[in-house]
């Protein structure tokens, strides 16, 4: 996994130019249907009676992690970050990916914790100098 001081060491112009490298298993996924409540019912208890899936449009982050799957949902702004991240986007870029969901003020602070999050869950393996 990339580590926090990589990131945290970046000079200020590097963002221009850096982008991210996800961990082959990493995978932003467009789901219709809230299943991820049903699925934690059942991994705890297979006997439960649960309800049906909620038709809910969001994003599912899926990766392995120390061996096992890992998932959570993503609101919106940290879905379209992942993506763009993931697509070879500049560190700049995710910042204007950002301003687009959250404002220009809060883009560099959404990014950062954005970031922070995929570092301490292991998504992410390194910086990628971007071309041109």
């Amino acid at each position: 996994p990339l580590p926090h001081t990589t990131v945290a060491t970046l000079p200020p112009e590097g963002w221009a130019t850096q982008g991210l490298r996800g961990q082959a298993s990493v995978q932003c996924l467009a789901r219709r249907w809230q299943v991820e409540p049903l699925w934690q019912a059942l991994s705890h208890d297979v006997d439960t009676l649960a309800s049906e899936p909620k038709q809910s449009e969001h994003a599912l982050l899926v990766w392995r992690q120390g061996g096992g799957p890992r998932w959570r949902s993503l609101p919106e702004p940290e879905a379209a970050l992942l993506r763009a991240a993931l697509a070879g986007q500049s560190l700049a870029a995710l910042c204007e990916v950002a301003a687009g969901h959250v404002g220009n003020e809060q883009a560099p602070a959404a990014v950062a914790q954005a970031l922070h999050q995929w570092l301490a869950d292991g998504l992410l393996c390194g910086l990628c100098t971007m071309a041109g």
